[in-house]
């Protein structure tokens, strides 16, 4: 990955019925453009195409308040303003990336061991990352709303309390201690919830394997 500090946002195209917004940025030093895509759909596999998905719609919306001050539609309004570029091998990104997979429809019911590699924390919830086969996935402890109409998350105090509460009982840590599991093994169940969204499910970890 290579940090490219400063770049000019210098057009914005949409694509795929405009659910798609493809910003390209200049990089002056190099005479090379860098584009980074905000898709407001998600890949099926099953079904080989780009399907509409809300949960990634209101991801992109966010981030567009968040770089950009402004909504999906209007990022034309933006041209000439600057940012940071995160240039990946085979993509690039406003924020650095861990490079999370995802499993497919064809993992469902995959129940295997995997490692705890992070554990991070943000204004959405706690995102643990495990290492399987090589690659890094990643569970969600959700406790913030999407806003539709103010286009932003809000955490909500009582639903992370509940988070935090079932982050200490499935590890045996409280979220300030999150580094203590790392490197420990757990085991994980690849499920779908609401027939839709596919999810990675850590079960608890073994107390007899829970640092003292």
């Amino acid at each position: 990955m290579e940090l490219l500090k400063d770049l000019e946002l210098v057009q914005v195209t949409y694509e795929n019925e405009s659910k798609k917004a493809v910003l390209t940025f200049l990089y002056e030093d190099a005479g090379e453009i860098r584009e980074v895509s905000f898709n407001k759909q998600s890949w099926s596999g099953t079904q080989a195409k780009f399907i509409d998905d809300l949960e990634k719609a209101e991801k992109v919306e966010e981030w567009c308040q968040e770089y950009f001050s402004c909504d999906f539609n209007s990022l034309t309004n933006c041209i000439g303003v600057r940012k940071d570029v995160y240039d990946y091998s085979t993509y690039c990104s406003l924020w650095e990336t861990s490079s999370v997979d995802k499993f497919t429809e064809d993992d469902l019911g995959l129940i295997d061991e995997a490692v705890i590699k992070e554990v991070k924390l943000d204004d959405v919830g706690i995102k643990i990352h495990i290492e399987y086969e090589g690659k890094i996935y990643e569970n969600k402890m959700v406790y913030a709303k999407w806003v539709d109409g103010m286009k932003k998350f809000f955490i909500n105090p009582q639903e992370k309390a509940k988070k935090m509460e079932q982050f200490k009982n499935k590890f045996g840590v409280d979220i300030e201690n999150k580094d203590e599991i790392i490197n420990q093994t757990v085991m994980f169940e690849v499920k779908k919830a609401g027939g839709k969204f596919i999810w990675v499910d850590i079960k608890p970890l073994v107390k007899k394997n829970r640092k003292k």
